[in-house]
């Protein structure tokens, strides 16, 4: 579902959801404070005529972390994703092609990484929401074992 502003609590740098709660990390802070406070942000366009220019746009009404000038959802978040990415895939730059579930994946995978840099090395539960928002349905010690090789792949695609 779709985070809400009330999910958000940065005194503790906490989001809530669906009764899990997940840290901010210090890199995101200023991005999920800007998206709950602003109420509008700079919206650039290119004109006919090839040029780039930029306009201020007030966000959709409401309370929805990630909102745009018009209303959004999961679905046009997944279509904005992957049209940006492939861009700069064709413009040469990234030599990485993303879609949603990358995304999604990278950021599951950084959370285990946080833990295991604390001196945490069961990722159960993260293997287990993970199996959940993907639709995954197996047996819990499958489930961790193929997170865990996953894991170990874009940990060392990190370290590269």
């Amino acid at each position: 579902g779709n985070i809400i502003a009330q999910d958000v609590n940065l005194a503790t740098r906490t989001i809530s959801v669906n009764g899990y709660n997940y840290p901010i990390y210090e890199e995101a802070l200023p991005t999920i404070k800007k998206c709950k406070e602003l109420k509008e942000f700079q919206y650039s366009h290119t004109s006919k005529k090839g040029e780039l220019y930029t306009v201020p746009r007030y966000r959709e009404r409401g309370d929805i972390l990630l909102r745009g000038y018009k209303e959004t959802n999961i679905t046009k978040l997944t279509e904005v994703i992957s049209r940006r990415c492939n861009k700069a895939y064709k413009e040469g730059k990234t030599d990485c092609k993303l879609s949603y579930m990358r995304v999604l994946s990278s950021g599951y995978f950084y959370r285990s990484w946080q833990k295991e840099i604390a001196g945490v090395v069961d990722f159960r539960d993260e293997a287990a929401e993970y199996a959940r928002v993907r639709g995954l349905k197996d047996n819990p010690v499958t489930i961790t074992r193929w997170y865990r090789k996953d894991y170990e792949v874009w940990k060392k695609a990190l370290n590269e």
